[in-house]
């Protein structure tokens, strides 16, 4: 009985998106020279991830209205905690928005190292339209180490 662990690690600077190629092994089955091959195939993901990719998009809204969206972030570097802190929630001029909205992480079930990132608004803007991002850390008041864009619009 043997086993076969393969770790892929993409070359720096390599795009996201999908891989394709195969693992090839000289083997002496049956005492001739015998190449198994296997296909490997996956995708290249940042090391924290956000899911479905792009933005909390709240759409078109009643902004006196209390509203809510989530993404689920994970962590794929498995030397670090899970954990993810908010740091700020800040418009597009890195004014805080704290005022007009909260975020909390809360777990996912049997997704140990993903959290689902839920940014509440609280209905207090008086605007046609909003935008802003919530900063993300992996400690609390660490440095930012990925945001999370959101945005809405007033109602017509």
């Amino acid at each position: 009985d043997s086993r076969l662990r393969l770790t892929f690690r993409p070359a720096p600077g390599r795009p996201l998106g999908p891989f394709a190629c195969r693992v090839e092994i000289t083997t002496d089955v049956d005492g001739g020279d015998y190449t198994l091959m296997l296909p490997v195939s996956g995708i290249v993901v940042p090391d924290i991830e956000i899911a479905p990719p792009g933005r909390l998009g709240f759409g078109s809204i009643d902004v006196s209205d209390k509203s809510s969206q989530q993404v689920m972030v994970t962590d794929h570097d498995t030397s670090r905690p899970a954990e993810f802190y908010v740091t700020g929630i800040v418009d597009r001029d890195g004014t805080d928005m704290s005022e007009d909205f909260s975020a909390r992480f809360d777990p996912v079930p049997d997704a140990p190292r993903s959290r689902m990132l839920i940014l509440d608004y609280a209905g207090t803007l008086d605007v046609n339209s909003f935008r802003g991002e919530v900063l993300l850390a992996k400690s609390p008041g660490g440095e930012t180490v990925r945001t999370v864009e959101f945005v809405g619009y007033r109602r017509r």
